[in-house]
């Protein structure tokens, strides 16, 4: 009888709270699939705060003057263009909105950063959407300069010898616009480095800092990778003048232009992971003490 009724209390199933501490991983990725993607449908608005760094990069582009040049860099990695592109998207957007500004966009990373280029010019889509600013006049396309940081310093130096053409083959000298207003990286109202990547001595980031940063005293901003954003806190703000930090300063730039792009729809996704993951570990802990008051002996409660 007693080897029975222990066959008997071995058969019985687990307490909910035990099943419930075993699930398997897949439900639980399934709904974190799903707070995921939901603010693609239904946007949420999460509440940003706008830091300083992104309003002074904001009021730098509204004080700027009809035949201030600006000079965009979209040197990320292809893989990086989930961090870079919503900031750079928000940032040409305000731009092209500005009467007269001039535009010379580049980049120095590497060749699949035109890629990068190609995809936020998709997005923008200047034609439609712009229609009064015309190529060559308003802006130009110089492509993908190799050489790393000896070619930024060097273009910092001068411009049109490093590239006396642009992307298309048509010399400079054919955009007076832009060949009479730029000389020298000084002559840049506002420099724009695109990725952060590899900190204050990558080959591309260094050479911004080192160019237009401590050299030309440029009014300097980076799109900036949020891995390696505290280094560069150093030089803020008496040389880099404004950091966006990732989709985060994505997100606190639309804000400020009162659009929502995809910075605001990445923001609402981590948002609801955060606040999914967090109520999690309190449930968990929840479950798991009443689990272990259900385990004690009848005798002893």
């Amino acid at each position: 009888m007693e080897l029975r009724g222990e066959r008997d209390m071995s058969r019985k199933k687990p307490r909910w709270t035990t099943r419930l501490l075993n699930l398997d991983n897949p439900p639980i990725y399934a709904i974190l699939l799903i707070f995921m993607i939901l603010p693609l449908f239904y946007p949420l608005n999460t509440p940003v705060p706008v830091t300083a760094m992104a309003i002074d990069l904001y009021n730098k582009i509204e004080s700027l003057k009809p035949g201030d040049v600006v000079l965009l860099d979209f040197s990320w990695s292809y893989s990086f263009k989930i961090l870079h592109e919503a900031g750079h998207v928000a940032v040409l957007r305000h731009l092209l909105s500005k009467p007269g500004v001039k535009i010379v966009m580049v980049c120095f990373m590497g060749a699949d950063s035109e890629l990068s280029w190609r995809d936020v010019m998709a997005i923008v889509d200047i034609e439609k959407n712009y229609p009064d600013k015309k190529y060559g006049k308003d802006w130009i396309w110089l492509g993908y300069i190799p050489g790393g940081e000896a070619t930024v310093l060097a273009f910092a130096d001068n411009p049109w010898a490093i590239a006396p053409k642009d992307k298309y083959g048509t010399p400079i000298e054919q955009y007076p616009d832009f060949y009479n207003a730029v000389k020298t990286g000084a002559d840049f109202a506002l420099v724009i480095e695109g990725g952060g990547h590899g900190g204050v001595n990558g080959h591309v980031t260094g050479g911004f800092l080192k160019s237009y940063g401590l050299k030309y005293h440029c009014w300097l901003a980076y799109n900036m990778d949020p891995s390696v954003i505290a280094e560069f806190y150093p030089y803020y703000p008496t040389i880099i003048k404004s950091m966006l930090n990732g989709n985060a300063g994505a997100a606190e730039y639309e804000r400020l232009l009162n659009m929502r792009g995809a910075g605001s729809v990445m923001v609402d996704a981590l948002s609801m992971t955060h606040l999914y993951v967090i109520a999690l570990i309190v449930l968990t802990n929840i479950v798991y003490l009443y689990d272990k008051y259900l385990s004690k002996p009848r005798s002893s409660r």
